[in-house]
């Protein structure tokens, strides 16, 4: 078996693993993934045990720190993106300001960060990381 990034999706799902979200109506309704359905009809949405990507995440939010989940939605956001684009290399999330050349500085933290659910997150990051330069940390 070869070490291809580039594998079907399917492939990487059964290789990586996966678990099953119950999705809330909002969360359903602004999912890009495939939606299925339980047996009694709730939405769920298959999502994988993590990312081939090392993502950072600092908070440098200035009104306090950001709650662990809002930490964790983003890594969960930049490691998709960047598996997806085939980056693989290291990335530096800053929530907050930040003078740092190779971080991905997220200004607005709180809002992209506390979004209702990581769809949100996802959707609110995509922007920031089109124009991210595809550089690996130094």
């Amino acid at each position: 078996m070869t070490d291809d990034r580039t594998s079907a999706p399917e492939r990487l799902a059964i290789e990586q693993g996966w678990f099953y979200v119950e999705e809330t109506p909002e969360g359903a309704e602004a999912s890009t993934d495939r939606l299925l359905q339980s047996r009694d009809g709730r939405p769920l949405t298959r999502r994988l045990h993590g990312y081939r990507a090392h993502v950072v995440v600092d908070d440098l939010t200035p009104d306090g720190p950001l709650p662990v989940a809002a930490l964790v939605r983003v890594a969960e956001a930049v490691g998709r993106q960047s598996e997806s684009a085939g980056r693989v290399h290291p990335t530096r999330v800053v929530l907050g300001p930040t003078e740092a050349p190779h971080a991905l500085a997220v200004p607005q933290a709180r809002a992209v960060a506390c979004a209702p659910s990581h769809h949100h997150t996802r959707r609110r990051l995509e922007p920031l990381l089109a124009t991210h330069p595809d550089r690996p940390l130094p």
